[in-house]
């Protein structure tokens, strides 16, 4: 029925694939690279040294916010103008966290 060179070619063949696994594993794809997170940025300074000046300036600004299609009021201006009044410790921090906003 079946030659023995068939038979031993049957064998070969069963055998074939697992004598190739190792050379499939070389090629196999490596693994992607463990994920890199990135560093967190840097934090901006809480307050400025804001000048009487520069915050008039900046309250000018506020006053005219409409006229940039944004609503004066989001930008307390109030608080603004009491600190520029009082030149006061707040005056750093309200007039940064003005800027800010309005830069953002």
């Amino acid at each position: 029925m079946f030659s023995r060179r068939f038979l031993a070619l049957l064998a070969l063949g069963a055998a074939l694939p697992a004598a190739l696994m190792p050379a499939a594993a070389q090629n196999a794809p490596a693994a992607p690279p463990a994920a890199v997170t990135p560093a967190p940025p840097v934090a901006p300074p809480l307050a400025a040294d804001w000048s009487r000046k520069d915050a008039e300036a900046l309250l000018a600004y506020v006053q005219r916010a409409d006229e940039e299609g944004l609503d004066p009021a989001n930008y307390n201006p109030g608080a603004l103008r009491d600190a520029i009044e009082t030149k006061g410790d707040l005056l750093d921090g309200i007039a940064t966290a003005t800027f800010l906003k309005l830069a953002g």
